[in-house]
């Protein structure tokens, strides 16, 4: 019995350290006293920023896979091409993930709006660009128009797979009992 009241105790104390700095984020427990531990599930740490980095690798992998193919099919220009669409879907999908880490931050029942409000000044301000500036003479329109749906394809695949896996908190745990008593 006391081995049994010495293992609660040593869990309790792992999951209010799990909690409170983060020690086990992830990984699993030490075993002490013939117990394994793992940590307790709980919100993901920085989603936003996870999110942008997952999904810039990905993007990163389409576009040398991109720059490869139109440096075989048709020249340096047309893996130019790929490449800066691939780019322009980077940045273009980057700021809302980087506004929503901020946003998120700061007030997270607010992110959603700052998102709302992000995706209208980048259509703004990335039509204004495609307008003011043209296309440049060297830009191949077929490996653009192919970059450019690739990466908004992975992107988005791979935010969607990536999102879905993110864990948020919905409800304070902190006012849960400690001892662990009925809750129901």
């Amino acid at each position: 019995m006391r081995r049994a009241t010495r293992a609660a105790t040593l869990r309790t104390r792992l999951l209010r350290q799990d909690q409170t700095d983060g020690t086990y984020m992830g990984r699993t427990a030490p075993q002490q006293h013939g117990v394994h531990m793992q940590r307790a599930a709980g919100e993901t740490p920085q989603p936003w920023l996870k999110l942008l980095r997952v999904c810039s690798i990905a993007s990163a992998g389409i576009a040398l896979v991109l720059a490869a193919a139109g440096a075989i099919a048709a020249g340096g220009e047309a893996a130019l091409s790929a490449v800066g669409a691939v780019a322009l879907v980077l940045v273009f999908f980057g700021i809302t993930l980087l506004i929503g880490h901020v946003v998120g931050r700061r007030n997270p029942r607010a992110a959603l709006g700052a998102f709302m409000f992000g995706y209208l000044i980048k259509v703004v301000g990335f039509g204004a660009v495609v307008f003011l500036l043209g296309a440049p003479a060297w830009l191949d329109r077929l490996w653009f128009l192919i970059g450019g749906v690739a990466g908004v394809v992975v992107w988005q695949a791979t935010e969607l797979t990536v999102f879905a896996r993110f864990r948020f908190q919905l409800y304070d745990d902190e006012s849960a009992p400690a001892d662990g008593g009925d809750r129901g």
